[in-house]
C-alpha cells in the first residue's frame, strides 16, 4: 500500500513539473513576442531617436510597475483598479512624447497587442486539466 502511495506521489509530481516547465515556456514566447511587437511598434510609429530611449524608459517603467501590483496580495478588484490607473499614466505619457499620427498608431497597436493578450489567455497550458 505504500508503495502505491509513493507511486502516485512520483506520478503527481512529475505532472506539476511537466505543466511548470511548459508555463515557462509559453513565459518565455510570451517576452520574445513582446519584444518583437515593441520592435515593430518602434518601426510603424516611426519614432526618432529621442523618442525611441524616452519610449523605452516609459515601457519599462510600466513593465516594473505592473509585476510589482501583480507580485502584491491586492484583490482582484484593486489590482484591477491600480492597473487602470497605471494605465492612464502611460498613455498620459505617451500622449505627450508622441507626435498625433504616432500616437493614433500606438493606440491602435496597443488594442491589438491586448487582444493578442487576451487570445494567449484562452489557450490552456499543455498537460493542465483544461488542457484534457
Amino acid at each position: 500500500m505504500r508503495n502505491y502511495y509513493l507511486t502516485v506521489l512520483f506520478v503527481f509530481s512529475l505532472g506539476t513539473v511537466s505543466v511548470k516547465s511548459q508555463e515557462k515556456i509559453q513565459d518565455a514566447k510570451a517576452k520574445q513576442s513582446t519584444v518583437a511587437s515593441m520592435t515593430n511598434a518602434k518601426e510603424q510609429m516611426n519614432l526618432t531617436t529621442e523618442q525611441e530611449a524616452r519610449f523605452n524608459e516609459i515601457v519599462k517603467k510600466y513593465n516594473i510597475a505592473t509585476r510589482d501590483i501583480q507580485k502584491r496580495r491586492y484583490s482582484r478588484e484593486n489590482k484591477e483598479i491600480m492597473l487602470e490607473q497605471l494605465n492612464e499614466q502611460t498613455e498620459a505619457e505617451m500622449k505627450t512624447l508622441l507626435q498625433p499620427e504616432q500616437y493614433q498608431t500606438y493606440l491602435k497597436l496597443n488594442v491589438k497587442r491586448k487582444s493578442e493578450k487576451v487570445d494567449m489567455r484562452k489557450k490552456p497550458v499543455l498537460g493542465s486539466v483544461k488542457a484534457k
